[in-house]
């Protein structure tokens, strides 16, 4: 399924998610690279000499900026615009799916516009509950456009075609994201680990055997135990452990259900009660995903 045939709030919301995340890690990378070259330059300023003075006046400016970038950063609440536009986005895609497959809050006793009456009114809701994201919002060209040509062509086509285009363009497209974003944290947090371990190693290496000040004046202890606090900083920032174990959960919960998909999928109103257990699963991630950042995740479109 194409973002063209969701409501476009849903990618207007994944556009300005994707604008705030970036903002925020490139604001955050600037800040911890400043630190290092503060930490750098730190160990070649000197009051003694001309060259010293200089790199204490560059490590003095540099700090300034540090501040100034950790500043707007905090102000312009880069990281929580990401989060709310991701809850509003994932919110609307899960509101379209459940719309085409008739699982509630559209059952299929419900004729069209009364379907259509319900989506709009969750719509509503999901805006109302992340309201905060309306400034970020508003940065992104957002049409008028709620209900597409496919999203009312599949709510009314027979219900096997509704369960084979839901298991081929939801389910198992989500389970691979999942699968995939899973070994990529996973193999993110071993790659980051193993260089904060070397960085130490190498610290301990020169604080027992320090360089011959004769040859050099120059000591990489302190540089390299600012490149491991930096690093384990990213590190904690992109919570790679967190949601390697998190992503996985998913993966998993969501092949079961593929497992379950013929045995629990037999006539229309299985169905619909199988496609609104697996938007449930998704939404408990994202909750769990939303409360660990401190933001509202009661929303629920459940009857």
């Amino acid at each position: 399924m194409e973002p063209a045939d969701y409501p476009s709030l849903y990618g207007a919301a994944d556009e300005a998610a994707g604008r705030a995340k970036r903002r925020y890690y490139r604001l955050l990378a600037a800040q911890l690279v400043i630190f290092v070259i503060i930490s750098l330059t730190g160990t070649l300023s000197s009051p003694l000499t001309e060259q010293g003075k200089f790199f204490s006046r560059v490590s003095a400016f540099l700090l300034g900026v540090s501040l100034i970038l950790a500043w707007v950063n905090r102000a312009q609440h880069y990281d929580r615009a990401w989060y709310e536009c991701r809850a509003v986005s994932e919110a609307a895609r899960t509101l379209t799916w459940r719309y085409m497959m008739q699982a509630q809050p559209f059952p299929p006793d419900l004729d069209l516009i009364g379907a259509k009456h319900n989506f709009l009114a969750e719509l509503k809701n999901i805006r109302k509950a992340y309201s905060d994201s309306e400034s970020t919002l508003a940065e992104v060209a957002l049409s008028s456009t709620v209900f597409t040509p496919f999203m009312d062509e599949t709510r009314q086509s027979d219900w096997q075609k509704r369960r084979d285009r839901y298991l081929k363009e939801r389910l198992e497209p989500e389970r691979q994201w999942y699968a995939r974003n899973a070994r990529a944290s996973s193999a993110g947090s071993q790659k980051w680990m193993w260089f904060i371990i070397l960085l130490q190693v190498g610290a301990f290496f020169f604080a027992v055997v320090p360089p011959n000040s004769q040859v050099s004046v120059f000591n990489p202890v302190s540089l390299f135990m600012t490149l491991a606090s930096t690093i384990t900083a990213w590190s904690q920032a992109k919570r790679q452990d967190e949601l390697a174990t998190s992503y996985l959960s998913a993966a998993q919960s969501l092949a079961e259900f593929q497992e379950l998909a013929t045995t629990e999928a037999r006539d229309p109103a299985s169905f619909a009660n199988f496609v609104a257990n697996v938007e449930r699963s998704l939404a408990r991630e994202r909750a769990t995903w939303l409360i660990q950042r401190s933001l509202p995740a009661d929303l629920s479109v459940d009857s």
